[in-house]
Parts: structure tokens; sequence; C-alpha cells
């Protein structure tokens, strides 16, 4: 180790010993430092029989900094990964859906790098949406380990997270130190009863966006309240063929339930008490239910029937001005191969609305990424999830616009999300993201929300065409209890 560390050091000394020589002196004060060549020679002399004069300006500071590089771990690489490849030729099978989704795409391109970094290969499981819960209950109890790391929209996670490997362990053997670096609600989303299965990867925020040239043409400001969205929507209906807001009441997906959740909690409601004894049926939720009902007046045709793709296809189409949606809804807006002319380059974004008098809040989804118990390549798995996970690269894909198929501004980390550098790159979409952030809600992370959230959008979906808020909510309320009660949550009480 000696004869390499001394031989690196005397290639470096002849080095500099060329560029002194070929470089124009216009340094002011040039020295000889003659080295102490019989120290070298003593400590080394198999390896230094004589060092010449060298002409350089602090050279001994070059050398110090040189030998502390050397003395540093020489397999040393980024993102946390384990040094020395100790997985090398395992392959890692990750289960997501989507491929599209310009974050999962920019993945993909990134295995190279990550496979260059550790010798892990990665092959992608791509599952469609409408499949995509099914795959991955059936592989959780079929224990099979055909996945290795697999990723969930937060809300399924409660009804496989027994199949999931915790990962404190690893993340402290491992001395990860950007856990404390995501909104809160991010967090939440990967951790049950009070262990951490999932790392955030691919989170969304809801924020307001609207065509800027249309507002501008008709004097409109951005809408902070619901009220001026209604307002608005009811101005460009009337001075344009557009319609005002695309809504997605339609059922299927529980998609109906996003907007209808905001102002549910904006209007100080909520969707359980501490019990889980459903309170949707309350006041606050039957006002919510009829001012969501209310925005069908500027609403496209279809908007009863669609779901969220759809309402977000009628804004690239410039059918409608003004959309309520995630914000990863950027990509779409900006890319000419998918959004018509006239929205490209026209889409403005604000935080999201407040029902009239109250403080707004934050909606936030969060995919996570675990490691499946089942999996005989865990530890290959978890150098995967510390290289996508990693801020760093967070950062890398947001600020990433040399194509569109990866163009995308989804970021998970609020020291990404708050960075000047991003928000300027991607059109401070994070900056009114942020404040939502702050105080953003989760829809019960519950096994029993699928069946809770099929009860609910139904009756949302009825109320919006028409039917009384107050007893449709009731009824709904009474077939949520059952289901809680038969899942034994009242066996206490």
């Amino acid at each position: 180790m000696k004869i390499k560390k001394f031989a690196s050091i005397f290639a470096l000394l002849t080095g500099l010993l060329v560029l002194a020589a070929c470089q124009p002196q216009t340094v002011e004060v040039i020295k000889e430092v003659p080295v102490e060549v019989e120290k070298i020679v003593e400590v080394e002399k198999e390896v230094v029989k004589e060092v010449e004069v060298i002409k350089e300006v602090e050279v001994e500071k070059i050398v110090e900094v040189e030998v502390e590089a050397m003395a540093e771990e020489p397999d040393a690489v980024p993102y946390n990964l384990t040094p020395g490849k100790p997985y090398d030729g395992t392959t890692v099978n990750f289960l997501i859906c989507c491929p599209t989704a310009g974050q999962f795409a920019a993945w993909q391109k990134s295995v190279d790098e990550f496979t260059e970094l550790t010798g892990i290969s990665v092959e992608f499981a791509n599952e469609p949406w409408g499949s995509f819960q099914e795959r991955i209950v059936t592989e959780s109890i079929a224990g099979t380990g055909a996945f290795d790391a697999v990723v969930w929209p937060d809300s399924w996670g409660p009804s496989f997270s027994n199949t999931l490997q915790p990962l404190e362990p690893l993340i402290e053997r491992d001395g990860i130190d950007y856990m404390d670096d995501y909104p809160p609600a991010f967090l939440e989303a990967g951790t049950f009863n009070d262990h951490i299965y999932g790392i955030p990867v691919r989170t969304h925020a809801f924020v307001t966006f609207y065509r800027q040239d249309v507002f501008d043409d008709l004097g409109l400001e951005a809408p902070t309240t619901w009220t001026e969205v209604l307002e608005a929507g009811r101005t460009i209906q009337a001075e344009t063929d557009m319609a005002g807001l695309s809504n997605y009441y339609g059922v299927g997906s529980a998609q109906n339930l996003f907007v209808y959740a905001l102002m549910l909690w904006g209007n100080g409601g909520d969707i359980f008490d501490d019990n889980y004894r459903p309170t949707f049926n309350s006041q606050a939720g039957v006002d919510a239910a009829n001012l969501y009902a209310s925005l069908a007046e500027i609403g496209p045709e279809a908007q009863f029937n669609n779901n969220e793709a759809d309402a977000r296809g009628s804004v690239q189409q410039g059918e409608s001005a003004m959309i309520v949606g995630w914000w990863h809804f950027a990509g779409g807006f900006s890319n000419p191969e998918v959004s018509v002319e006239g929205v490209v380059g026209n889409m403005q974004h604000a935080a999201l609305p407040a029902v009239e008098g109250k403080d707004p809040t934050g909606f936030a989804l969060s995919i996570p990424v675990g490691i499946s118990s089942f999996s005989r390549n865990q530890d290959a798995a978890w150098e995967w999830i510390k290289f996508i996970s990693h801020p760093a690269r967070d950062k890398a894909v947001v600020m990433d616009k040399s194509d569109p198929a990866t163009n995308t501004v989804v970021a998970s980390h609020t020291s990404v999300i708050t960075d000047p550098e991003v928000n300027e790159v991607n059109g401070g979409i994070h900056a009114a993201a942020a404040p939502g952030l702050e105080n953003s809600r989760l829809m019960p992370l519950i096994p029993e929300w699928a069946e809770v959230s099929s009860i609910m959008e139904t009756a949302i979906n009825e109320i919006v065409l028409g039917a009384d808020a107050q007893s449709t909510l009731d009824e709904a309320a009474a077939d949520v209890e059952a289901v809680m009660e038969r899942s034994g949550y009242y066996k206490d009480q």
C-alpha cells in the first residue's frame, strides 16, 4: 500500500514539473521549494531515489490533498451505496405500474448508471394501473418472491404491509440521513404500526392549473377560493367556447373524492372521528358536497363520467381552462405530443383554493417503495431503493428537461421542493405547492379503504347528479359504519 501511495505522489509531483515547465510564467512570485529528499528516501528507499527541485506554488498543500484522497475508502460510491459491489451479478425485479410516467421512465434510463456503480441489474415489471393492485396482493399472498422491490399508492399499503420488510434497521445501518427531508404526509404514507415499510419516491401535491392566456384576455386573476373558481369559470364560459373547470365526478377509482376531501377538510370536517366512526355526513360534509356539486355548472358535459385522466385530457385538448389536480399534470401540459397548440406554454399554476373564510388545506398522495419480505435479493433491492430515493437523484430527475418522455416535476424531498434552481427550471410549481404540503392530508391508511371509498365515491356521484346531499351521505355513512363494525373497529366501544 505504501509503495502505491508514494508512487502516486511521485507521479503527481512529476506531472506538476511538466505543467510548471509548460505554463507561461505569469505568477508574480515563483520560487523553488526544495523537497527533503533524504526523508522520502528514508521512508521509501525502494521507490524514491531522488526528487528534483519543483517549480510550483504551494505544492506541499497539493500533495497533502492527494494523500488525504488516497487515504479515503478507495471504493467509495455515491447515493449511500455499499462500496465494493458485494451484490455484483444480482438482478432486482422491480414491480411498478405506469411506465410512461416521466419519473418511472427516468428511473429506467438510470439503470445503466446504477449497474455500473453496483453490478446489480434491474428488471422492471410494468403492470397496467387497472390490474396493479390485484397483482401486488396476489404476489404478496402467494409469497413466491416474484418481485424484490415494489411501489404502491399510499392507501393500498395497510392491506399488504405484513408482506413488506421493515426498513429501519437498513436505514440505521447505512446512515441514511435524509429521512427528515420529506413533508410529513409523504413519509406517513409508508409508515404503518410505527414501522417504516416504504420510502417516498413518487409523491404528488395538489395545485390549481389555469390557462394564463385566457385569464389575461378576460382580465381574470388566479382564484384563491372555491367561490372565485366558480366566478372565473362562469366568465370563461360566457366569453369563450371553453368549459371553465374540468371536473372528474366519475365512479371507478375513488378519484371524485379528491376535491371533495379538500373541501371537507377545508370546511373543518373529516371522514372519520378518532374511533373510526364516519363523520363525513356532518354539516361540514354536507356543505362540502353541495359546494363540490355547484362546480358542475362550469364543467364539460362528460364530467359526470370522467375520471382524472379524462379531465386532464379535456385541458390538454383545449376544451377546459382550469383543473385542480396533481402537480404531475404539468408534464403533459408542456408536451406538444399530448397537448394542443395554445395549451403548451400557457398553463400556469397556483396554490389550492380555500373554502370561503377558511384556511386552505392541502392534499397529498405518496407512492412509496419497499422490499418484499419474500425477496431472495433484499440487500440488492435496498441498494436500488437507496439509489432512486436519494435527494441528489430526486433533484437530477426534475432538473432534466432534455427528453419529453422523462420530463417531470414530481419531487419528494423538502430540500428539492424548496430549491431555487428546481423552481426556476420548473416554473415555480414547487413553490406553489409547498404551502399546501405543510398541512397536507392523506386518505385514511386503513385496509378497509378500498371498500369505504367505493361507498363514498358512489354517494358523491349521486349528489352531483342531483340527489339530496344529507340523506345520501347519511346512507353512505351507515354503510361505511357497517364495514368498520364488521372489521372489528368498535369491539371495545
